[in-house]
């Protein structure tokens, strides 16, 4: 297979490499269903469920502060 026909970001070989590795969950179902459950065991966050995540999800207003808050963002990122 050529590179260039190798599509990465749906290929359940490297979905599995990105979970193994990096620790995140993928997209994929069958790049996380071919995940060692011992792995899933000793990282339970590959395991959870959409679901799950979403109740982990925790979106605050920042009000007046956005503005000052994306400045620093800004700031720091651009600090190379």
């Amino acid at each position: 297979m050529c590179i260039r026909d190798r599509n990465y970001i749906l290929d359940p070989e490297i979905g599995t490499w990105v979970a193994e590795n990096i620790l995140y969950a993928v997209p994929n179902q069958a790049a996380m269903d071919a995940l060692d459950p011992a792995l899933i065991k000793s990282y339970p966050n590959l395991g959870m469920s959409v679901e799950e995540r979403m109740k982990q999800e925790a979106i605050v207003d920042l009000g007046d502060f956005s503005t000052a808050f994306t400045d620093l963002n800004t700031a720091v990122l651009s600090a190379n």
